[in-house]
């Protein structure tokens, strides 16, 4: 081999322990990142089910307090008309 492509050589293969090491920091970033966004969303998932049990705790209850509260305005009038 001569100088030249000896040369060569040493460029290219430098040039591909670059792209290696610049490859390998860049795959374990996109895996912080995968990580991350997956705890995001798994939070948001249970944020989601919070609400969903919210809203449904709150759809059992709206009856009950509805009834109440229709009870509570008629002894307030039957209340009144009797003063009155």
């Amino acid at each position: 081999m001569d100088t030249a492509s000896q040369i060569l050589l040493i460029i290219v293969s430098s040039f591909l322990t670059l792209f290696l090491l610049v490859s390998i920091v860049l795959i374990i970033k996109v895996i912080k990142v995968i990580k991350a966004v997956n705890r995001v969303a798994e939070k948001a998932e249970s944020l989601v089910s919070s609400a969903e049990a919210a809203t449904e705790l709150l759809r059992k209850t709206a009856g009950p307090v509805a009834l109440g509260k229709f009870v509570a305005n008629m002894f307030e009038s039957v209340t009144k008309r009797k003063k009155n």
